[in-house]
């Protein structure tokens, strides 16, 4: 078999046979696997961030109290801080669902808490804390509390469980964001 000759009237010949949908997913192909290189680092954060936020209330299909021991807040404010208000709603929620699932609790029953979410880091971002560090973290995490408490108290909640999650959630943020956030706003 004779080996085809490569000049001008082959190349567009071949260039313009079917196969250009090949190349030109190949081409995209390479191009989506440069821009994932390019931004790895901020990937492999924000899915460490979710994945630290979904596994965090493990301990309620175990132990179901009503305290506050979470990371969905924390992993909304760093992405915040880092990538914006649009970008931490969707995180937050995406990490608050996942939450939901691993936790195995009510999904109707925490509708105040996506509000809560949406609305504190917004009422946040109006405000300007964003340069504040922990500071505005805590002051997140009571926006959100005080947006989410009496939501779920006329969803039928009983008050001293709202309490209680509310001021243990607001400690444990605080212990959370004056430890954690200067590591993870290094990355």
């Amino acid at each position: 078999m004779k080996p085809m000759e490569m000049n001008t009237s082959t190349t567009i010949k071949f260039l313009s046979r079917k196969d250009l949908s090949g190349i030109f997913e190949s081409c995209l192909m390479l191009l989506t696997v440069i821009l994932m290189l390019k931004f790895l680092d901020k990937i492999v954060l924000l899915l460490s961030l979710v994945f630290l936020a979904a596994i965090s209330r493990i301990y309620l299909r175990f132990l179901p109290l009503p305290i506050g021991f979470d990371l969905v807040l924390f992993a909304t404010y760093v992405v915040y801080l880092r990538f914006g208000c649009l970008y931490a709603i969707i995180i937050g929620w995406l990490s608050l669902f996942l939450n939901l699932v691993v936790s195995g609790d009510n999904a109707e029953k925490r509708l105040p808490s996506f509000l809560g979410l949406a609305t504190s880091i917004i009422v946040l971002r109006l405000m300007g804390y964003s340069g504040l560090g922990g500071v505005a973290g805590v002051l997140f995490s009571i926006l959100f509390n005080l947006f989410a408490m009496p939501l779920y108290y006329f969803l039928g909640a009983r008050f001293h469980n709202i309490f209680i999650f509310a001021t243990t959630n607001v400690l444990f943020n605080y212990l959370v964001f004056s430890a954690l956030l200067p590591v993870f706003l290094s990355l």
